[in-house]
């Protein structure tokens, strides 16, 4: 969808082979199913060891969530690590 062109250009133009690389590694380490979409169970126990409440997990999930999926996808990671916001987009 045009969420996805849109990142894949902006991760292209601003970031380096080694921070992509980075970034994705980073990515896969919590993605436990090794799908490529990080649920919410699995992001939940990626920060068990931080001490943040249940409802501090689900707001920080939904913020990353920009398309509201019920699932974290690379490209909203990315968009998230180069200081990006995007506002709910539709494909």
């Amino acid at each position: 969808g045009k969420f996805k062109k849109l990142s894949l250009m902006v991760i292209a133009q601003k970031s380096s082979l080694d921070a992509i690389s980075h970034l994705r590694s980073a990515f896969d380490q919590y993605d436990i199913l090794n799908n490529g979409e990080i649920t919410k169970p699995e992001f939940k126990k990626a920060l068990a060891n931080y001490n943040y409440t249940n409802k501090e997990l689900n707001a920080i999930f939904d913020a990353i969530d920009v398309d509201e999926s019920g699932l974290i996808h690379y490209t909203e990671v990315c968009f998230i690590k180069l200081g990006i916001l995007p506002t709910k987009l539709t494909s």
